[in-house]
């Protein structure tokens, strides 16, 4: 049988037993703030992981940003390019610089967010 608290038909409004035994006023008082914090803690709890979520989904979508910006400077660099090999090697820089930089920022993201 498991050590339920329920009310004491007898004892008045704020009256609770256990297993048949009259609780205190006091432990009545400290079984209602334990509860409380219970309650808070699962709040915490809970709120954390929707925090967490809204990181992961937010990071996927900055991650998502970053590849499709790359992608769409690749084409532009293959269409600016054309046949010409030294040129696209040249455009070559600043699609390496766009990703480079893209990544340094997502790490930054991901950083703070730790932190937050």
């Amino acid at each position: 049988m498991h050590n339920q608290l329920i009310p004491h038909p007898g004892g008045g409004r704020r009256a609770v037993e256990v297993a048949g035994t009259r609780l205190s006023r006091r432990v009545e008082r400290r079984h209602a703030e334990l509860e409380g914090a219970t309650l808070l803690r699962a709040a915490a709890v809970r709120g954390e992981a929707i925090v967490a979520s809204e990181k992961g989904d937010e990071i996927d979508y900055l991650v998502w940003k970053a590849m499709k910006g790359h992608a769409d400077l690749v084409r532009w660099a293959n269409h600016l390019a054309g046949d010409d090999i030294i040129l696209a090697d040249e455009l070559r820089f600043f699609k390496d610089t766009a990703r480079l930089g893209k990544g340094e920022i997502i790490a930054d993201v991901i950083d703070t967010f730790r932190r937050l």
